[in-house]
């Protein structure tokens, strides 16, 4: 119900912002390759978000639409599995390198954003566009749990128990703020078709918590850069 509520809302600002101030109404699908930038970086490999906006070109030649997407990161970053760890071993604190099992690690997050298109370059099929938005993103993180025994090496033939990890799993979940910024080209092939190229970056204003235990820092701001391609149709 929070959802729905969030997204109702943005949808009535949006048509309130543009109504009256319009000319040309479009629909446009696209898919993106998103690139973690930063600490998101060291959990996750990129992912792909998928959008579909409703927007309008106003009698100035500025953009301004509602756009909702979807990431999904399921792919973990196997540096993680890597963890440094400091151990005192026949009387000496020695550094290890340790090669950890996996466990598995996913994010989602579905966002609600409206977007605002300012008229670079101009022409009979192409348009070229600065875009700035900002939205409401939901976010689902989900972590394993883990149990190892950890054992390090005193000698080339001998190895040394040197703890128990007992890690219980971790959901966490929150509603968050962010913006992103890009540049964005049209090229219509026919007057109602055309394609979308875009470079964003993106930043959602959200906090990841550390699990110390085997390495996972903090996630302070999740930061991402895009690329994305998509259709569009003008009605």
């Amino acid at each position: 119900m929070k959802t729905a509520n969030i997204l109702l809302a943005i949808i009535i600002l949006f048509v309130v912002f543009t109504n009256n101030y319009s000319q040309n109404i479009f629909v446009e699908t696209s898919i993106a390759y998103v690139a973690p930038v930063g600490s998101l970086s060291e959990r996750f490999k990129p992912a792909y978000d998928f959008a579909i906006t409703l927007g309008r070109e106003q009698k100035n030649k500025k953009l301004i639409s509602f756009k909702f997407d979807y990431i999904n990161y399921n792919k973990v970053n196997k540096n993680i599995y890597k963890l440094k760890k400091v151990y005192d071993v026949s009387g000496s604190s020695q550094t290890y390198i340790i090669n950890i099992k996996e466990y598995d690690m996913n994010m989602k997050i579905a966002a609600g954003s409206i977007e605002w298109g300012l008229p670079l370059v101009q022409m009979n099929n192409f348009a070229t566009y600065a875009s700035i938005g900002a939205g409401i993103y939901y976010w689902d993180f989900n972590r394993a749990p883990f149990k190892d025994s950890i054992y390090v090496s005193v000698n080339d033939s001998v190895s040394a128990f040197a703890e128990f990890i007992d890690v219980p799993k971790l959901r966490q979940t929150d509603w968050n703020g962010g913006f992103n910024l890009g540049l964005k080209s049209y090229y219509y092939f026919m007057p109602s078709f055309g394609i979308m190229i875009c470079v964003d970056y993106r930043l959602i204003i959200a906090e990841m918590w550390p699990t110390l235990k085997i390495n996972l820092e903090n996630v302070s701001g999740f930061q991402t850069l895009e690329t994305k391609i998509g259709l569009l149709y003008r009605f």
